[in-house]
């Protein structure tokens, strides 16, 4: 099965469209934020999060939910997208409906593999793998430019990154479900 999580009017063929909001016609109708999602344990391969996931998990606990219902729905080794505007660009903050900021330290926090080295680290970061039973490998993260900007290396651009806002308009990042059926990492 693949899900279309928040879809919105964005429909994708092939895909089970799920929003709260049954104005948008989706194939199902599910508060992903406050119930248990209406799919079997493991029956996920693919879960696409296309600009969706910063409107959900106002609350620590809503977010947890999600990661928590993300996971028990996601196969062994489903891949989830997951794409979102980047919290310091424009096109988030002007949007009063954004409300979880998504960056690679957020969704790296639900590996298990990193709360682990870190916790060898020493390290004080929340360890949310651990903690909520959850493990995402993050396979890869793009970040898209935003687009007024001239071209840029991507050494220029994380260094801009790191001094100025509304330097990237979008991340996409990339993960795999990690589950204890032998799935290691490569």
């Amino acid at each position: 099965m693949r899900l279309n999580l928040g879809c919105g009017f964005s429909r994708v063929e092939g895909y089970v469209n799920v929003d709260s909001w049954a104005g948008c016609s989706p194939d199902v109708v599910c508060d992903l934020e406050n119930e248990v999602w209406p799919f079997e344990d493991s029956s996920a391969e693919y879960v696409f999060f296309d600009h969706s996931l910063e409107h959900m998990g106002e609350t620590t606990k809503q977010f947890f939910h999600i990661m928590k219902e993300l996971y028990r729905v996601c196969a062994p080794g489903a891949e989830i997208a997951i794409n979102v505007p980047h919290p310091l660009n424009r096109l988030y903050t002007n949007d009063p409906t954004h409300v979880r900021p998504i960056y690679p330290e957020t969704l790296g926090m639900f590996s298990q593999d990193i709360n682990r080295r870190q916790i060898e680290a020493g390290l004080k970061n929340s360890k949310l793998g651990l903690q909520t039973e959850t493990d995402f490998e993050i396979l890869s993260i793009e970040y898209v430019p935003d687009g007024r900007l001239p071209k840029m290396s991507d050494v220029e651009l994380e260094d801009k990154l790191l001094a100025e806002n509304n330097v990237v308009a979008e991340i996409r990042f990339r993960l795999r479900t990690v589950k204890s059926n032998g799935l290691h990492r490569s």
